[in-house]
C-alpha cells in the first residue's frame, strides 16, 4: 500500500497525499521541487496542472457535514449553498441517508494500531501532516479558495498529522 505499484482495491498511501491533487488545481505557485515530487509520486495518468483563474474552490472536511455545533454547521451549510448558487437551503446533512457507508468486513481488514502496522501508520500520519500544513499555509492563501468556519476547518486538518492510536504506538514524531 505504500507506493504506486502496491494497492488494495485501488487504495494506496499515495491516495492520502491530498496536497498533490490540490496542487494540480493551479491555485498556488509551485516550486521546482514540489513539481518534481509530484511527478515522482503520482502516476502520469493522474498528473496535470489545470490553472483556471475563473474557477473557485470550496474546500471542506467531512466533519463539517455533520458538525455537532448547530450554529457552526448551519453557517457552513449556508455558505456552501451561497457558493453553489442554490436557491433552497440544504437539509441537515446529518439526517440524510448515507451512500457507500456500511459495515462490510474484508478479510484484509487491519487494526492500524497494531505494532506490525507502525511503519504504515507512520507514513500515513507524515503524509497527513504534510498535506494539512500545505493546505493551511499555502492553499487557503489563494483568493480562489473558499473555506467556511476557517478555524474549525484548520483544527480538523491539523488532526491529520496526529497519530490516531495515541501514545501506545510506534509512530515517530518529527
Amino acid at each position: 500500500l505504500t507506493n504506486l505499484d502496491s494497492n488494495w482495491h485501488g487504495v494506496s498511501t499515495t491516495s492520502a497525499q491530498f496536497d498533490k491533487y490540490l496542487k494540480q488545481l493551479g491555485k498556488t505557485s509551485l516550486e521546482h521541487d514540489e513539481l518534481s515530487d509530484m511527478l515522482q509520486s503520482l502516476s502520469k495518468s493522474n498528473f496535470r496542472i489545470n490553472h483556471n483563474p475563473n474557477v473557485k474552490v470550496f474546500i471542506y472536511t467531512i466533519e463539517q457535514l455533520e458538525d455537532g455545533n448547530n450554529i457552526r454547521r448551519t453557517k457552513f451549510e449556508s455558505e456552501l449553498q451561497n457558493f453553489l448558487g442554490l436557491e433552497y437551503p440544504f437539509t441537515d446533512f446529518s439526517t440524510q441517508a448515507k451512500s457507500n457507508v456500511n459495515k462490510v468486513t474484508y478479510p484484509e481488514y487491519i487494526d492500524i494500531c497494531q505494532p506490525q502496522y507502525d511503519s504504515l501508520r507512520n507514513l500515513l500520519v507524515m503524509e497527513g501532516k504534510k498535506s494539512s500544513e500545505w493546505i493551511i499555509n499555502s492553499f487557503l492563501s489563494s483568493e480562489d479558495v473558499v473555506v467556511s468556519n476557517s478555524e474549525y476547518f484548520r483544527e480538523k486538518l491539523r488532526a491529520w498529522g496526529v497519530d490516531p492510536c495515541g501514545d501506545k504506538s510506534g509512530v515517530k514524531e518529527e
